[in-house]
């Protein structure tokens, strides 16, 4: 079932060496361990940029979570989840 969303979440991620690795999220008290990363692009906005990942969790669901330069904040856009 898709699910669009923008709601805000708190990441567990690596930034080294000018690249940024999500391992966690958590959303709606929930925490999601992060298998795979199947996509990563930044979009700019304005002198900053949003980095957009694809992500699926150790149950097979898809997310896309996104990363804001300018308010070092994320946010979940959207969601897929089987069943």
């Amino acid at each position: 079932m898709y699910q669009a969303l923008g709601e805000s979440i708190e990441v567990l991620a690596v930034f080294q060496k000018g690249k940024i690795r999500p391992l966690s999220f958590k959303w709606k008290s929930r925490v999601y361990k992060i298998s795979r990363v199947t996509s990563h692009w930044s979009a700019p906005v304005g002198k900053y940029k949003w980095h957009h990942f694809g992500i699926v969790d150790k149950d097979d669901n898809f997310f896309e979570i996104c990363y804001d330069e300018e308010r070092c904040s994320w946010n979940i856009k959207q969601t897929w989840k089987e069943g």
